[in-house]
């Protein structure tokens, strides 16, 4: 196994070994039932020469997991070894990346004194007793918020803020032929009994379950940028998510300050109507050059009538 991944990393090839077979292998690595502890790996790294790089493969091999799992940056992904939640080693590889995947990243952006008024006027115009809730991303459209990627490379980097509409960031998702049997295996090492946490994968996917409905919602998040189908079509990645989820429960003080915001800007009458009034006339380059055309005609009209009313009072002079 070490072998394998130390090639890998290496961009050495692998002799007498099929390609589709080393492929089959690398997502077997991250099945649950095939797990080896890591003081076992660090036993076997120890007794061989250049441990040193074959150790720090491993977690080259986790970061290129990751990578074509959130289409994350190499800035994003240079940390080395991190901690697991109970700042100890983790257990084995599967581990390792849920911990890569759940670690905030140093980098986050942090909300600009501009986002902070636009949130104070929010909050202002909004009706906290009449609390409405959303489903998918074509009703958070309707409601104003549009998605686009996070420049972050962790399930836990959501964020929400208001300009003129709502946005919701989102880490950007590559979606594969392995990414189901990676994130079963995931929900299924948070669900061992000797594991403590809090369920952070869980949480994720049941959280993009409830922005992905129907295959429209997954176009939507591809325009956006913020997903990457390389599964096939978009009735597939809606039905993987929605199938992921079942009788899953997550974790709801993970997001509940992104999601508490939403809904405080779905209760502003003025956010919606602002929306509206976006995508009815606004939505395309045609029908705002044809708004400008229009608006201009208007102040030209409002001139050419200003002079005529100056010139007709002169003549009365």
């Amino acid at each position: 196994m070490l072998h394998v991944i130390h090639r890998t990393t290496s961009e050495k090839c692998m002799d007498h070994v099929k390609v589709d077979l080393l492929a089959f292998a690398q997502v077997d690595l991250f099945m649950l039932e095939n797990q080896i502890p890591v003081r076992v790996l660090n036993l076997l790294i120890s007794s061989i020469s250049k441990g040193n790089d074959v150790r720090n493969s491993m977690y080259a091999f986790i970061d290129k997991k990751i990578k074509s799992t959130l289409a994350a940056g190499k800035s994003d992904l240079d940390q080395g070894p991190v901690v697991s939640e109970q700042d100890q080693e983790p257990t084995h590889l599967l581990g390792i990346l849920r911990d890569r995947l759940l670690t905030k990243s140093k980098n986050k952006p942090t909300t600009n004194s501009k986002e902070v008024i636009c949130n104070l006027l929010m909050s202002l115009g909004s009706k906290p007793q009449h609390s409405k809730t959303f489903r998918s991303v074509k009703e958070l459209k309707e409601a104003g918020i549009q998605v686009s990627p996070s420049e972050t490379s962790s399930f836990r980097d959501f964020d929400f803020y208001v300009g003129l509409l709502g946005t919701l960031k989102i880490p950007r998702i590559v979606v594969d032929d392995s990414t189901g049997s990676k994130f079963m295996n995931l929900v299924a090492y948070e669900m061992c009994p000797d594991f403590e946490n809090d369920f952070g994968v869980t949480s994720y996917l049941c959280f993009l379950d409830s922005l992905i409905d129907t295959a429209e919602d997954v176009k939507e998040l591809r325009h956006a940028g913020m997903l990457l189908n390389y599964m096939g079509s978009d009735e597939e990645v809606a039905h993987l998510f929605n199938s992921l989820t079942t009788d899953l429960v997550p974790d709801f003080s993970t997001y509940k300050d992104v999601t508490n915001d939403m809904r405080k800007y779905c209760n502003n009458p003025w956010a919606t109507s602002i929306a509206k009034a976006y995508y009815t006339h606004f939505s395309t380059p045609w029908s705002i050059l044809a708004f400008l055309g229009v608006l201009l005609g208007l102040v030209f009209t409002a001139i050419q009538t200003h002079y005529s009313i100056r010139r007709k009072a002169g003549e009365l002079k």
